[in-house]
């Protein structure tokens, strides 16, 4: 069942610290404290170029720590500042019970602004990736270019996309377990990994899920994702991305999809090259929804690759 998500938002309706390197040479050095509850929790790698910073997002269930490895290599082999951050409902952020891609969107230029970056590079995955999208529709003048990772504007509910309804049912029995007697953090997620295997019978998925378990007091334990709200987020539909949205983004951008997943569909590429008129679509093969951790080397190539130097026709 789809919710009329405008009325039911409309109803409901970390700051970081700089580290300058010491000399020339790239520190991969973090630093992250989020004193201002507005704003979301978010690290900081600051690199040595003056180009745009990379703004990374990561998908559903995920946090900011998705990204660690791929921020190091990525500073590393571009020199641009990397920010990584936990978006609301998520992480160490702020929970609410809205959570539209308007909110999520605002959450990212908020951040922007709140660092006093006026362009970044922003590269998406899954929730993160239509984050992206969105933000490039609605405030195109904050973003130089745009990835976006195994996500598109297509339709995220109906009967023949599988990928998305799996991941709702994985929210569901979440919201489902029963914590026991479990009286030590691993002792919680061997209980939640048990009652989990039957909705989510991939034992990857289910390690990047167990990832939410917390302990909120000595043998009291809960997901530390707002489930509720995301169970809503992932029931709506979003209209800027449908026929009748007349903006678009004439940035360069790339949609780096799985070659073995289902996210980015041929059918969608009408209407991704409306919106997105600048944009190359492509697959990496062999490669399932997290192409970033199942594929980082090809990944981390076809991103700096993108990020490289515009080709200049002298003739």
């Amino acid at each position: 069942m789809q919710l009329n998500c405008l009325n039911i938002l409309n109803h409901l309706r970390g700051q970081t610290k700089y580290i300058k390197p010491t000399s020339g040479v790239f520190t991969a050095r973090f630093s992250s404290t989020a004193p201002n509850p507005n704003i979301v929790s978010h690290e900081l790698l600051e690199g040595t170029s003056d180009e745009a910073p990379i703004l990374l997002a990561h998908g559903v269930l995920g946090n900011k720590r998705n990204f660690n490895i791929l921020a190091k290599k990525l500073a590393k082999e571009t020199q641009r500042s990397i920010i990584t951050y936990d978006a609301r409902n998520h992480g160490n952020s702020f929970h609410s019970d809205i959570m539209g891609l308007e909110d999520l969107s605002k959450d990212a230029i908020n951040l922007l602004d709140e660092l006093k970056i006026e362009q970044c590079v922003f590269i998406g995955h899954s929730m993160g990736g239509r984050t992206a999208l969105y933000t490039a529709l609605t405030y195109p003048n904050r973003i130089e270019k745009l990835i976006s990772v195994d996500s598109s504007p297509g339709p995220i509910t109906g009967s023949n996309f599988t990928e998305r309804g799996s991941i709702l049912s994985y929210v569901e029995a979440m919201q489902n377990v029963n914590w026991g007697s479990a009286n030590t953090l691993s002792s919680a997620r061997k209980t939640a990994d048990e009652q989990l295997t039957d909705a989510v019978p991939n034992l990857s998925v289910r390690q990047f899920i167990l990832t939410n378990v917390e302990e909120t007091s000595p043998s009291n334990y809960k997901w530390r994702v707002n489930l509720d709200a995301i169970q809503r987020h992932l029931q709506c539909t979003h209209q800027v991305f449908d026929k009748n949205n007349t903006k678009t983004f004439t940035g360069k951008t790339l949609f780096l999809g799985g070659g073995l997943s289902n996210y980015i569909r041929y059918e969608d590429y009408p209407n991704i090259k409306r919106l997105f008129p600048n944009c190359n679509i492509t697959h990496i093969p062999d490669s399932g929804h997290w192409v970033h951790s199942e594929k980082p080397k090809e990944f981390l190539s076809a991103v700096t690759s993108f990020l490289g130097p515009e080709e200049i026709n002298l003739f």
